[in-house]
């Protein structure tokens, strides 16, 4: 697809801006920076793919006013016009305006995507030195290499970087990733699973704690509930303790209460305030009564001293008008005389000047300004002058210039071979041979070698093993057998491991009992139900021994046992009532008896379990001998088999990479020998020497790639030189055609003048008759400023007698002397304002005392006034009261406060008393009913009793402590359900990460098996590309690419120096590794062209770095791939532009220049 015509209606900085990409060869778009390069690559990007929502390019613009057109040219040279508008839906149009079917778009694009397009064919300055950088990083991996010149997607970096992130999950035979510190043995899971296993609940110890916890709570409540008795009674004893003092208080406030009652009548608060309210009020009527007299007497003497003059106050407007008009005065007299000299001055220099223009004039004659017309028209004439004499030398010079380049290129057209051999047989055979078979098969020998070097390596590695020569047959386990097997072992050890310490705690627990059973009975112990059973047998038998011989059922036999009856007997009875006194001890006894007992049972079970776990691993271990019989080798231990199986896994990859590469490398030498022998031929068909026999492959193939570049360089030479002669002829032929129109025009200009001073009686060249013109226009404009400035002068005069005639009058009116001196009427317009301001301060004074002895008559009323108003309230206070005069009133507020007093106090005894939590009443019984003797004796036998109980309830709390806490870490405490639920939580952050890891690896073997392939498909033609284009533009020296391996094995991408010397990459500059980089992503379009799929390739500041010599080779190579795709190259190096126009035939360099006009 090619862009014919691109056209930036409304877009960035840009405005109705076309550009013609319709021309075949490279297109240079030159501009300095912000010129608007970055925006015409996006520009091209939206109109094929969309405006995004938010783009950057709306602020010029407004955003629903951006449109982009263009005229875009498919494979099958069909046309298709096109708008994009900046729109959410519908934003593809044709020239028309109508909606544009976007089907019709997608079949020029090709099945292109923008992902593509942005990332493939779009190339700038800073991917460049990333992609350069990137093969620096990966020391020349031939498969990153190609991968990476694929696009700018920088998919070796997302890589390294998903390596990166699956190693902080897990690394073999590691300790600081996440999960291997998650799995180690003292990780976070297995201690999990260890506190779980430490929290678990045995039923027998749990019920002696409930049983433990349970009389301790009682005993405890108990102790509680006496301590709560005694303190209530020790509070109510210290309560009547502590009231007999408030109550004796408050029966004396009581009686000093009625007494104030009793002496006579009471003014309340208010009374109080009003009557002192009052007496404040009259005291500052009469201050302020006394001081307003005065105040009237002194403003009545200030008045009478005053008498202003009412002349001058009448004349108050004009004295202000002239004081305000009095500077203005004084500037329009200097004014005046200014204007004056000014005029004389001009009227000078006017004559002066015109004696110099034109002599014998008469001065006092003002002089008329030259007619717009002819000042005009000798300025045209002048211009013309300048430009035709400009464009004659200009066009001169030219066509010189164009007479020396022909003889030039005539000279090296001569000197061209003109020998016509067709290079397209040889190049077909170069063509056919792989560019990198011979690096191949090198490679291929180093991998063959490196391959059963690394295979016997690996056998002495493993000869522990003694594994057989052959590998690939042996019927091995599968992973989920061995998997299984392991799972199985580990459950039957785990199992066997619990069951054995399960064994080893019951029997210490076991020892345990025993010994303290037997302490037990060494310490006379208290009989047992199985004594008392032995006693009365023993009494039963020597009673029914006995009772034959009582009853006479029996005859007579030896002496009756009586006295053992007897001894029987009692001691059947001592052991009973010890079995009753010792009751306690019995039941320890029995406890430890059924523990003993209890235990043993479990521990029967506990061996029972060891000995089927055993015998569980036993069979397991037979099954796994099982296992491995097919495969003829021993069963190895279980331990060691991941190692094992590793061994054989590497052997068999190995021995197959090695086969691999051995039959890769026999074909590459049998493909090798066919092309030699064509390439010997074709040498021999276009008339070159031919190499003999000894030569290899690459020998070959250089030989033929130096006599094909010659034969085509000296073809491509000729036919520049040929099409450049033309084209320089033609221009020769213009240039002079150019120089005779210039004559011609100067000619017609010199008789347009003569007629212009025939016309006008003017003489000498158009600069000197300009200057004349002008010195003209210049005195008539001094006589115009002379008559202005006479113009004021005479103003300025007529305003200043206007003022003097005004100022006579207002003195006459005013009573003032009239004005003697003229000149002196500005100070006396002064003078005579400030008279009119001592006379109108008089009278405003006199105007304010009048209103403020008015104002002070008014105040000493309103005071006369208040004083009545102060009698008749002290007449209805004394009613109000009962009282006769103002000092009864006095007493009867005393007594008030008194009574206020005693009440206030009495009411904070009594608040005090209540505060103990009774009624007063109550308080008053308990009071009365109490001997104040036994008081304090009841009140200290209660303090003993609740500190005994204190300490009592103290003990029994850390008791019961103790046995809750016990309780607590059996039942209460969360410890096992915490337990499970970390290794609940650990098991599924473990088995999260695990997730995370196996998608980052999958990610990174996906990734590096797509690489892998695409090295596979594509590195002999990407190479044989990318090494002609590398050639070139290193001026040769690299001439070759080399598909090498390294020391691992692994492919690795060197180049050959013109002195035969292999380099790496990481050995060459920075910048031939951009160039590199550069050649690689050329080389690797070609699929796309070949695909039908080729699109504009975008190009900016590519060749910045370059010098001279790699730009101009650039520039070829771009021009050589531009008849497949359509190459834009964007910069703002002006001098790329003249390089280019060396370095390509004419026609073939396009230059744009979007540099903005000036403002």
């Amino acid at each position: 697809m090619r862009i014919d015509r691109l056209d930036l209606v409304k877009y960035g900085r840009f405005s109705d801006r076309t550009i013609d990409f319709s021309a075949h060869g490279v297109h240079l778009v030159i501009g300095p920076n912000e010129a608007g390069k970055s925006t015409m690559r996006d520009a091209i990007t939206d109109l094929l793919y969309g405006i995004a929502r938010q783009t950057a390019y709306g602020y010029l613009h407004d955003m629903r006013d951006l449109r982009i057109s263009a005229l875009l040219r498919g494979q099958d040279d069909r046309s298709l016009e096109v708008v994009r508008l900046k729109k959410d839906r519908d934003s593809l149009r044709d020239a028309d305006g109508a909606v544009l079917d976007q089907r019709e778009l997608d079949a020029v694009l090709a099945g292109v995507a923008k992902d593509d397009f942005v990332k493939v064919f779009a190339i700038d300055h800073d991917e460049l030195r990333q992609g350069g950088a990137a093969l620096l990083a990966g020391k020349g991996d031939l498969a990153k290499a190609l991968f990476e010149s694929r696009s700018s997607a920088q998919l070796i970096a997302v890589l390294d970087q998903l390596r990166v992130e699956h190693e902080k999950l897990f690394v073999q035979r590691g300790k600081n990733p996440e999960l291997n510190a998650a799995l180690a043995a003292d990780g976070p899971y297995n201690t999990a699973r260890r506190d779980l296993a430490d929290n678990l609940l045995r039923p027998e110890m749990y019920r002696e704690a409930v049983r433990a916890v349970d009389e301790e709570r009682k005993e405890r409540d108990a102790i509680v509930e006496q301590l709560g008795y005694a303190r209530v009674e020790a509070a109510r004893l210290l309560r009547i303790k502590q009231a007999y003092a408030g109550m004796a208080e408050r029966a004396r406030l009581l009686n000093e209460r009625a007494e104030l009652v009793q002496a006579g009548p009471r003014a309340d608060q208010e009374a109080a305030r009003r009557y002192e309210r009052l007496r404040e009020d009259r005291q500052e009527a009469q201050i302020t009564s006394r001081g307003l007299q005065e105040s009237i007497a002194q403003a009545q003497a200030k008045l009478d001293q005053l008498a202003p003059d009412q002349a001058a106050l009448n004349q108050a407007d004009e004295i202000t008008y002239l004081n305000d008009e009095s500077n203005a005065i004084a500037s329009a007299q200097k004014r005046c005389a200014q204007a004056q000299q000014t005029a004389a001055e001009l009227r000078q220099e006017a004559a002066n000047r015109l004696a110099k223009a034109r002599p014998g004039h008469d001065s006092a004659v003002p002089i008329e300004p030259i007619a717009p017309v002819l000042r005009t028209r000798v300025d045209e004439l002048l211009a013309q002058q300048v430009s035709l004499d400009t464009e004659l030398r200009a066009a001169r010079k030219h066509a010189n210039a164009r007479e020396r380049a022909l003889a030039k290129e005539l000279a090296k057209l001569e000197s061209i071979d003109s020998s016509n051999v067709d290079p397209g047989p040889l190049n077909a055979v170069i063509k056919a041979v792989p560019a990198t078979l011979a690096s191949e098969i090198t490679a291929l020998e180093k991998q063959c070698a490196a391959a059963e070097a690394k295979l016997r390596k690996s056998r002495r590695r493993y000869a522990r093993f003694a594994l057989p020569e052959h590998t690939a047959d042996l019927a091995l386990p599968a992973d989920e057998e061995i998997s299984k097997h392991r799972k199985l072992v580990d459950t039957a050890e785990k199992t066997n491991s619990g069951n054995n310490a399960r064994r080893e705690e019951l029997e210490a627990e076991l020892g345990e009992q025993r010994r303290a059973l037997e302490k037990f009975l060494r310490h006379d112990p208290p009989p047992s139900e199985a004594d008392l059973e032995s006693s009365r047998s023993l009494r039963q038998r020597l009673w029914d021994q006995l009772r034959p011989g009582l009853t006479g059922d029996s005859p007579a036999q030896s002496r009756p046992p009586v006295a053992a009856y007897e001894e029987a007997v009692d001691a059947s009875d001592d052991t009973a009532d010890r079995m009753r006194r010792e009751a306690d001890r019995l039941a320890e006894r029995k406890s430890l008896e059924s523990s003993v007992e209890r235990t043993e049972q479990k521990l029967s079970e506990a061996r029972r379990q060891c000995d089927l776990s055993h015998e569980t691993l036993r069979s397991l271990d037979e099954r796994w001998r099982d296992l491995w019989a097919p495969s003829a080798l021993a069963a190895p231990a279980l331990e060691i088999t991941t190692e094992l199986l590793t061994a054989l896994r590497t052997l068999r990859e190995q021995s197959d990479d090695h086969d691999r590469i051995r039959l890769d490398l026999e074909a590459d030498r049998s493909q090798a020998a066919g092309h030699m022998a064509r390439l010997r031929a074709a040498l021999g068909d276009a008339g070159a020497p031919v190499p003999d026999q000894c030569a290899s492959l690459a020998e070959l193939l250089e030989s033929a790639l130096e006599y094909h570049a010659a034969l085509r360089d000296a073809l491509k030479k000729r036919a520049n030189a040929t099409a450049n002669s033309d084209t320089l002829r033609g221009e020769t032929i213009d240039a002079k055609q150019e120089v005779t129109d210039c004559e011609a025009s100067l000619a017609h200009w010199e008789r347009q003048w003569s007629d212009l001073l025939a016309e006008h009686e003017l003489s000498g060249t158009p600069a000197q008759v300009a200057a004349v013109l002008t010195e003209i226009d210049e005195i008539a404009r001094l006589h115009k400023d002379a008559a202005r400035e006479d113009g004021q002068a005479a103003q300025a005069r007529a305003q200043v007698d206007a003022f003097t005639e005004r100022l006579r009058t207002a003195l006459e009116a005013a009573g003032q002397p009239p004005l003697a001196d003229p000149a002196r009427r500005h100070l006396e317009a002064k003078s005579l304002k400030r008279y009119l301001d001592r006379q109108a301060a008089a009278e405003a004074e006199r105007n304010s005392l009048i209103q403020q002895i008015e104002e002070l008559n008014r105040e000493l009323e309103h005071s006369r006034e208040s004083r009545v108003e102060h009698d008749t309230v002290l007449a209805a206070l004394l009613t109000q009261n009962a009282v006769s005069d103002e000092q009864d009133l006095a007493d009867a507020i005393e007594r008030g406060a008194a009574l206020r007093e005693l009440d206030k106090h009495l009411g904070s005894v009594e608040r005090t008393l209540g505060s103990s939590g009774v009624s007063l009443s109550q308080l008053e019984q308990e009071v009365a009913e109490q001997d104040p003797d036994q008081l304090a004796a009841q009140i200290a036998d209660l303090d003993t009793t609740i500190s005994r109980l204190e300490s009592q309830r103290s003990e029994k709390d850390a008791r019961l402590a103790l046995v809750e806490q016990d309780l607590n870490r059996m039942n209460g405490s969360p410890a096992a359900s915490f337990a499970a639920d970390t290794v609940e939580q650990e098991l599924a952050t473990i088995v999260h990460r695990s997730q995370d890891y196996l998608r980052l690896r999958l990610a990174e073997q996906i990734l590096l098996a797509n690489i892998e392939a695409y090295r596979r498909e594509n590195q002999t033609p990407v190479l044989r590309r990318a090494e002609h284009v590398f050639a070139r533009i290193t001026h040769g020296r690299f001439p070759e690419l080399v598909a090498d391996v390294n020391r691992d094995g692994r492919p690795v991408l060197r180049a050959r120096r013109d002195s035969g010397h292999l380099v790496d990459v990481e050995e060459m500059s920075e910048g031939t590794c951009d160039q590199l980089y550069l050649a690689l992503r050329l080389a690797s379009l070609e699929r796309f062209a070949d695909e039908g799929r080729a699109m504009p390739l975008l190009l900016d500041d590519v060749l910045m770095t370059f010098d001279d010599g790699r730009t101009g080779a650039g520039l070829e190579i771009l021009d050589e791939m531009a008849d497949r795709f359509q190459v834009i190259v964007f910069t703002h190096h002006d001098h790329i532009g003249h390089l280019a126009k060396d370095a390509l035939p004419v026609g073939r360099i396009h230059v744009h220049d979007i540099t903005p006009a000036a403002v």
